[in-house]
């Protein structure tokens, strides 16, 4: 058959494809083509799928004449598509119920999708995807021609003419949503003079880690990870400038109107109306998450600035544009932290997907730089971004201080650093924990001060607990470590509290603080329960009294310093280079008992805590009796095990459940009651281990069930 194209089917190629290079939006590219690519090859349906490298899955949200649904298949042959993006082939099928796999070694056809969507496919033609250098972008997979014969050669001639301009449009726009491309109009009001901040990462090592993995693995890696410190950039309201080997720069500061159209809502609950002041702006800010990124509040601010600021007298104004700055100077470092996390969990990614091999020597790690500063905005031909000027270069060098603070073998990076100028930006208190340095930057004949950020504060309710006991309960716990920091320290090199030792670390800080309130929240709902009930199963049902309450809180602000104190040789065990995560169950329990052993001796060298050891001692014991060997003769009966030491164990075990690890982002209360449930069940199960008491489980499963009934 001759697959040469009539004239109508040329001219409707050209007219797609025309109108495919003018569009800006990926969606709306991705939706054309497969409306387009159906018409013009006459089938029923049209999917376009395209390819998640990280699941080494393909996924689709684009169809054309199916109902609107997420779809994702493996690369394999269990389904047409996966075996086209497989295999890199076109598939060309007249009958997919017939036996396909004589032609197509091991295919199948996956009928449910036809019960599914009760449909009869009869014909499919499936083609892949592949750019410059025959990597996989995706597949069309077009079903049912109108004629009963199926798909002709004309139509796979066809498809490869639109996959091969669907390749350029798609990798075009790919390229471009990582960097912000301004209009010339934009341009004009931008050029110029501006005071932006100006944010620099780069990789510690590069050069030793491309002598090792070799440029293949490398070139992958920094790919990645472009591609998603990109786009965090663009998450946070920040333009992307350029990037140069493993360096990468970024401008905040940048009025919203020139990134994205300004919302008449905040997705934070604040209103725009004429009731709006800068004041109840102010008042409101305080009211958001240290964690939360701040880009929508900045946007909805600056859309009220815009309207207002000309009414402003001179003083209000000065406040007015030094908040905004001060929104921005915040909201950068939220950016750089999250940054850091992010290449974090890449790592893990790397690792799980062999692209890196020897954690102790081919973890990646990054340093971050920022400044605040006069800079001179320019564009290049596409509309690009590009600045010059000193607080350039000086943000530059103040991220190259990062390698002082290199970690190679620690899940805990290098500090953020940043210089005079955003510091003055920044809270006193109350945002982040930071460590003052004095230095002598590259090219500057004067000393200065630069800051690390060790970790943002993280005293937040997580938990779901009602505000007012949430606030009460913090007001309690700043009590007890005021009393606390007021004891002398003489035979100790180092702090006793866990409290201080976490400020240095983002994923631990003010985890015992946060443990500490989920102690009140047990106790009241002890309390509050025996109140109602005479009898109950709870610890010898006696309500929690006054002088316990505060001997619960001392030992959760307290129990994890055995864990934080331990030699690095032990401290192996949470390392990167001997992770807890590859420690059988049993290993990780000697491991929790002996920190807690070691936080209750470091206890006992301290008169006015030597109190709380013991207790300490048993928060790294279970409630049903595990360790039963002789070895562990000082194991105590779960009956004997103290409520004070259960109380923290299990809110312990709330907090890391909804807290960040080095390895996962935050699960939810959801999976927290899931979790609990789980323990709860064990006690039905003979020789399985439950690790809480389940009279104090099933009253704080009991509570967020109806926390997620009813929502807070």
């Amino acid at each position: 058959m001759n697959s040469a194209f009539s004239d109508d089917e040329f001219r409707s190629l050209m007219d797609f494809t025309l109108e495919l290079y003018k569009l800006e939006d990926t969606r709306e590219v991705l939706s054309l083509i497969v409306r387009r690519t159906a018409k013009l090859i006459k089938a029923d349906r049209c999917t376009l799928y395209l390819y998640d490298k990280r699941a080494d899955e393909l996924y689709s949200e684009f169809y054309h004449g199916a109902p609107v649904k997420q779809i994702r298949l493996p690369l394999d042959n269990s389904s047409i598509a996966g075996y086209c993006g497989a295999k890199k082939q076109t598939l060309n099928i007249n009958n997919v119920y017939g036996n396909i796999g004589k032609i197509y070694k091991g295919l199948t056809f996956n009928k449910s999708f036809d019960k599914i969507n009760k449909y009869k496919t009869r014909s499919i033609l499936c083609v892949p995807l592949l750019d410059a250098e025959d990597s996989l972008i995706g597949v069309i997979s077009l079903l049912n021609n109108i004629s009963s014969a199926g798909f002709s050669q004309k139509s796979e001639s066809l498809l490869d003419t639109i996959s091969r301009h669907a390749v350029v449009s798609i990798s075009r726009l790919r390229r471009q949503e990582l960097a912000t491309i301004f209009s010339e109009k934009e341009q004009k009001r931008l050029k110029g003079h501006q005071k932006l901040f100006v944010v620099f990462f780069d990789l510690v090592g590069y050069t030793n880690l491309s002598e090792s993995l070799g440029d293949k693995k490398i070139k992958q890696i920094i790919q990645y990870w472009e591609e998603d410190h990109i786009r965090l950039v663009n998450e946070y309201g920040g333009i992307y400038v350029k990037s140069g080997g493993d360096e990468i720069m970024s401008l905040f500061g940048i009025d919203p109107r020139f990134i994205e159209p300004i919302p008449d809502l905040d997705s934070l609950g604040v209103k725009l109306d004429k009731t709006m002041t800068l004041e109840k702006f102010i008042h409101g800010k305080q009211d958001i998450s240290n964690h939360a990124n701040l880009k929508s509040f900045i946007s909805l601010y600056s859309a009220w600035f815009l309207k207002n600021k000309d009414t402003m007298d001179k003083k209000t104004l000065n406040k007015a544009n030094g908040f905004k700055r001060s929104l921005w100077a915040e909201n950068v470092i939220r950016f750089m932290y999250m940054a850091q996390k992010k290449l974090n969990r890449l790592n893990n990614f790397f690792f799980t997907n062999k692209i890196l091999s020897q954690e102790k020597s081919h973890r990646i790690f990054m340093k971050g730089g920022t400044e605040f500063g006069p800079v001179i905005v320019d564009f290049d031909f596409y509309g690009r971004i590009d600045v010059i000027g000193d607080v350039v270069n000086v943000a530059s060098r103040v991220t190259d201080q990062g390698r002082k603070y290199s970690i190679g073998t620690s899940i805990v990076e290098q500090p953020l650093l940043i210089g005079p100028s955003i510091n003055n930006f920044l809270p006193k208190k109350g945002f982040v924990n930071k460590t003052k340095n004095y230095i002598r930057l590259k090219g500057k004949e004067k000393h200065q001060y630069i800051y690390s950020i060790d970790s943002i504060d993280s005293m937040e309710n997580w938990a779901g607990l009602p505000v007012n006991s949430f606030l009460a309960h913090k007001k309690y716990v700043s009590r007890q470590i005021n009393e606390l920091d007021k004891i002398e320290q003489k035979t100790l090199p180092f702090n006793y509290a866990s409290y201080q030792i976490e400020t240095s670390d983002k994923y631990l800080v003010d985890h015992s603080k946060r443990v500490a309130v989920n102690c009140l929240h047990i106790i009241d709902l002890i309390n509050e329960k025996l109140k109602t009930k005479k009898k109950s199963s709870l610890y010898d049902s006696r309500s929690i009294q006054p002088v316990q309450k505060k001997t619960i809180v001392i030992v959760a602000l307290l129990h994890d310093i055995g864990r934080h104190s331990l030699n690095d040789h032990v401290k192996a065990y949470i390392d990167p280079t001997k992770s807890i995560r590859e420690l059988s169950d049993e290993e990780k329990e000697v491991f929790t008992r002996l920190t807690s052993s070691f936080g209750a001796s470091i206890l006992e060298s301290v008169i006015e805590l030597r109190s709380f050891a013991y207790y300490v001692k048993c928060c790294g014991l279970h409630f049903n009796g595990f360790y039963q060997s002789q070895s562990y003769t000082d194991n105590p009966s779960k009956k004997k095990l103290p409520i004070e030491s259960r109380i923290v164990t299990i809110a312990n075990a709330m907090d890391s459940i909804i807290s960040d690890t080095p390895f996962r982002e935050k699960l939810d209360l959801k999976n927290m009651v899931t979790i609990f449930r789980s323990d709860m069940e064990k006690s039905k199960e003979q020789n399985q281990v439950q690790k809480f008491d389940p009279s104090i489980l099933s009253l704080i499963i009991e509570y967020y069930q109806q926390i997620l009934k009813n929502g807070f």
